[in-house]
């Protein structure tokens, strides 16, 4: 379903660009698009066409790309390009998740803090705080940060999501699963929850279940190996080894050096 969406957006804002070609508005969110559906190349080039019209919001896209490929010196220099421009408590907090996910807290903790003493409201500094304080096991200041993001806005899917790997974590299921349910309601393109849901489902004892949020997970992004890994190996405990083997065979089809699939088939 969600492939439909991506797909449709996708050609709404093409034949955007086909009569009106400067349209910052629509590169940006082919653009996104195109991110969402895992085509960063292609995004990348959306963005950079609207660098001209849009710096400040093109580079901090480039930069969530650069992010997703994994090039977090590139994101780093993307982001330090936009704050000079002008500094904006969205790109400080994006350049706090690149120091994160290089584990220099120090560094993204200051990023963050000086995002809200521009924004008190940044839901995505607190997020990011949040982030931080789950890294370094600090679960108590972790929920005070998701749940400060949440107050700001209600409808935060990442810090559902967040909140509720949170709660996971600490063994509280049901909590979890309310939590990955409000950022599946808030986003349905978000793969990353429904695929935590099925965990926290088989953990909970609904297979059905389970079962069911794998495959809303693969709908959003067929390329998500570890959903259909999951599935596949829950459709092989219960016997269902048709099913099984089309799991695995598919990773192969997307992965083939995939030693898990390769061995499950074996």
């Amino acid at each position: 379903r969600q492939s439909l969406v991506w797909k449709d957006t996708e050609s709404l804002f093409t034949n955007v660009l086909a009569y009106y070609p400067r349209s910052h508005i629509a590169h940006n969110n082919l653009g996104n698009a195109y991110r969402r559906a895992g085509k960063l190349d292609l995004a990348i080039l959306q963005f950079e066409a609207a660098l001209q019209d849009v710096p400040l919001e093109a580079q901090n896209n480039i930069a969530n790309v650069y992010r997703d490929q994994g090039d977090l010196a590139g994101a780093e220099v993307a982001l330090q390009a936009s704050l000079r421009i002008r500094p904006q408590a969205k790109t400080l907090s994006n350049l706090g998740a690149v120091y994160s996910k290089q584990k220099l807290y120090d560094k993204a903790m200051a990023q963050y803090e000086q995002a809200l003493q521009i924004d008190p409201h940044s839901k995505e500094a607190y997020l990011g705080l949040g982030l931080v304080y789950a890294d370094q096991g600090n679960a108590e200041e972790a929920k005070k940060a998701y749940e400060q993001a949440i107050a700001i806005d209600v409808t935060y899917p990442e810090a559902h999501l967040n909140l509720g790997t949170l709660y996971e974590k600490l063994g509280s299921y049901e909590a979890a699963a309310k939590e990955f349910q409000t950022a599946m309601e808030y986003d349905s393109t978000l793969a990353q929850a429904p695929f935590n849901l099925a965990i926290v489902e088989e953990k909970l004892g609904d297979a059905d279940k389970a079962r069911t949020f794998y495959k809303e997970t693969i709908q959003i992004l067929p390329d998500f190996i570890p959903a259909r890994i999951n599935l596949g190996i829950l459709d092989a405990e219960e016997g269902r080894l048709d099913d099984a083997k089309m799991q695995f065979e598919a990773i192969l089809k997307i992965d083939p050096s995939n030693a898990a699939a390769r061995s499950a088939l074996n």
